[in-house]
């Protein structure tokens, strides 16, 4: 299968170095309109609604991936705190079509609701219903619970017990299948609704960590 490789990541910080940018540079990825005109021999730039969506750390798609079938396709998400990726897997012949990640965290290493929302949100590839789709969530504050030991009342307690109550969140469980113990975490509550709205029949897993 050919893949093409997805563009480097490319940063602009000044208006005029994003006229500049987009005067030197043919293909980039970029929405919205430069009107520029000339007064008194002077040259004034506006620049209109530019929108310069993250690139991702890593990107490669199959060549022929306009003409699939996403009926066959599984998508599966990965989110952590420092990471936000996805991949779309044709089971049928189990062909990779894509592939992305990007860098979820800003400088002071909090998770950017606005990436989630540019990156699932403005895809028009996500409005394609696809086969299945799996949310994997790979948070630290997330423990295995003996099924012996399990009580549904009790899940804020078993995470707050190892994590303490500083972090504030949406306490969640899943029993682990083939096994005979539960796993319970605590999600970021924005971030898990956001992804929860738009992919709302997603199979959900969080990585597990250790036994209590």
């Amino acid at each position: 299968m050919a893949y093409k490789a997805g563009s480097e990541r490319k940063v602009v910080q000044h208006p005029l170095s994003c006229f500049l940018f987009v005067r030197r540079v043919h293909g980039a990825h970029l929405e919205g309109k430069i009107k520029c005109w000339k007064n008194r021999n002077r040259l004034f730039c506006s620049i209109i609604a530019l929108l310069i969506m993250q690139e991702p750390l890593y990107y490669i798609e199959a060549e022929h991936i306009s003409t699939q079938d996403f009926l066959s396709c599984r998508l599966v998400i990965f989110v952590n705190a420092s990471f936000i990726g996805y991949l779309i897997l044709n089971t049928e012949n189990m062909q990779l079509l894509c592939l992305k990640f990007f860098q979820a965290a800003d400088k002071n290493g909090v998770l950017q609701e606005d990436l989630i929302r540019e990156v699932f949100f403005e895809d028009g590839l996500f409005a394609k219903e696809m086969k299945e789709v799996v949310l994997v969530y790979d948070f630290p504050e997330s423990e295995l619970i003996p099924e012996i030991c399990f009580d549904e009342s009790l899940i804020k307690d078993y995470v707050e017990l190892i994590h303490g109550n500083l972090n504030k969140g949406t306490f969640c469980s899943e029993k682990v299948p083939w096994w005979d113990v539960y796993n319970v975490y605590r999600l970021p509550t924005d971030i898990r609704r956001l992804l929860q709205y738009k992919f709302p029949h997603a199979n959900i897993q969080q990585m597990p960590n250790y036994i209590i």
